[in-house]
């Protein structure tokens, strides 16, 4: 190569570099930036390069006294709620009005897919209502309802035929007053059901017309804008003193979240996209990601947080036959709590030895082997760690993904198709299948999905005969892994993400102000350390 050639080639790199580093001075000049890497980056090959600023922030403590770190959560907090409240109200719920009366409790009003934002399968979500429905009256009835966030009435009325009475916090005016009108209609329910316009928040400030023995948050708390919000919830609960059970339904899950991310791309992009795009894609849905995900360990450390108020917890999955979003990465926290003035007598709690639980994954089983073992009549068979059918696939994408050799030996256009004949290979069942498997063998099935985070979405399962005088679940303290995990990794921060589009924001109109438009970032991506591997740049995020 000529002399001019590299003189030319030396020039523009220095340049180039030079606005790097212009760029990261604005940057890092700002108060709430800690510090910033700014490099050029091809997204594919054929592409010219783009500008990329990754950006690590300063933690809040550093930033704000403890006073005002408080009132900026509270008012992000306020924020987040009324921009559900403006979503549902003012948008989601317009479609009340045209509900037809035989439709009532299954409209499904707001369900959509989270992958491409369409209507939900009316027979699946029918599924899904039904299986919610068991959950929560758990082969109770007469029960005094205290439902936070009612929607159109999915539950409400679904239950109401076995209910003393029903209160109803909703926060959009337009579900209220559709409630109120559709309970005008039917005299037997007007004295037995209670709306009011309240958010979750407002529990603790209202006056009551029951004493509720059950509260259900169902679909939800992945609208809380903080886990420090969720806590106030189940506190406020707590402190009504009445409540026997609280029901979390349709908890998002942050201990799956990559494998869900995973289906997502998959379901969008297609079988051949390639692992670099997929690892991007990833990550650009975590970025954008403004629901609160909650890891099922939040709720198993509860009756350590409150042991004289929490007496239990069950993490079960959905027992549905339909392979969708809801079923494989959504989960219901049962939390059985302990009344002063409870009357009835408190359910026992079975314990197993550890001794007795057999690895399913471990040991190689499948669904012939649990049904030899159980015709042996054992009295209780305890079953751990059941890779779960429904998301296995998903979870080998992401172990390829993150296994350094496996990158490397599986590349092209059938690496997926190779991971999804190794996942079809693997033994796996899901709740439904250790349901029939019971019920084949003369048996009753406990599921718990308390462990999704150690085992990789496995489940527990224990096999019994007990004998109860209900039709409901029979509890058993299986076992949890939320011991010695810090409790701020239990969920995401989404008023943190609120917080970064905010800085992004503010980035973009700074470097707009003072640079040229060429020199300005394609993209600004903050992150929780700056992307470096074995002290190179890994630009593989």
């Amino acid at each position: 190569m000529d002399t001019q050639r590299i003189q030319k080639l030396w020039d523009i790199a220095s340049e180039e570099w030079d606005e790097l580093k212009k760029i990261e001075h604005i940057i890092r000049s700002q108060e709430s930036v800690e510090d910033v890497l700014a490099v050029l980056r091809h997204a594919e090959l054929d592409q010219d390069a783009e500008i990329v600023a990754f950006v690590t922030l300063r933690r809040l403590s550093t930033v704000n006294h403890n006073e005002t770190k408080e009132q900026n959560r509270q008012d992000h907090e306020l924020q987040r709620v009324q921009f559900w409240d403006s979503y549902w109200n003012g948008y989601t719920y317009l479609a009340m009005e045209d509900i037809e009366p035989n439709a009532m409790g299954r409209d499904f009003v707001g369900w959509t897919s989270m992958y491409d934002g369409s209507e939900l399968n009316k027979v699946e979500m029918n599924e899904w209502l039904d299986e919610t429905i068991t959950a929560i009256l758990d082969g109770g009835t007469g029960l005094h309802v205290l439902e936070i966030g009612t929607g159109s009435g999915m539950i409400l009325f679904n239950l109401i035929n076995d209910a003393h009475s029903y209160v109803g916090l909703e926060m959009s005016q337009t579900a209220v007053e559709f409630i109120d009108k559709t309970t005008r209609s039917r005299p037997s329910w007007v004295h037995r059901i209670h709306m009011y316009k309240a958010t979750a928040a407002d529990l603790g400030s209202l006056k009551l017309p029951t004493s509720p023995d059950v509260v259900v948050v169902n679909s939800v708390a992945q609208y809380f804008p903080s886990q420090e919000y969720l806590l106030q919830v189940v506190e406020s609960v707590l402190q009504l003193g009445t409540v026997r059970t609280l029901f979390f339904g349709d908890i998002r899950s942050y201990a799956l979240y990559k494998e869900f991310s995973v289906s997502k791309v998959l379901y969008s992009a297609g079988q051949k996209v390639n692992k670099r795009l997929l690892r991007e894609k990833i990550a650009e849905i975590a970025q954008q990601e403004l629901e609160l995900l909650v890891d099922p360990a939040f709720f198993t450390c509860l009756p350590h947080r409150f042991p004289d108020l929490v007496d239990h917890v069950e993490i079960i999955p959905k027992r549905m036959r339909a392979t969708n979003e809801l079923s494989c990465y959504r989960y219901a926290a049962v939390l059985h709590l302990r009344c002063p003035n409870q009357t009835t007598h408190r359910q026992d709690i079975h314990n197993i030895r550890n001794d007795e639980w057999i690895d399913f994954s471990q040991q190689g089983l499948d669904h012939k082997d649990l049904l030899q073992r159980l015709e042996t009549s054992p009295r209780v068979l305890a079953v751990s760690n059941i890779t779960y059918s429904k998301t296995n696939f998903e979870r080998n994408v992401v172990d390829s993904l993150e296994d350094y050799e496996q990158s490397t030996t599986l590349e092209g256009d059938n690496w997926l198709s190779s991971i999804r004949e190794r996942a079809q290979n693997q033994p796996s069942l899901s709740a439904l299948d250790l349901q029939e498997i019971a019920k084949q063998a003369g048996y009753r099935v406990e599921i718990s999905w308390a462990r999704q985070n150690s085992q990789r979405g496995g489940l527990d399962a224990i096999f019994h005969k007990y004998s109860v005088n209900r039709r409901g679940r029979v509890l058993f303290q299986f076992p949890s892994d939320h011991e010695g995990r810090e409790s701020h990794s239990l969920t995401n921060q989404p008023l943190l993400q609120q917080v970064k589009h905010m800085v992004e924001e503010q980035l973009n109109e700074t470097l707009e102000s003072q640079l040229p438009a060429h020199a300005i970032p394609e993209k600004i991506i903050i992150v929780d350390k700056l992307p470096i591997n074995d002290g190179r740049w890994d630009l593989k995020l």
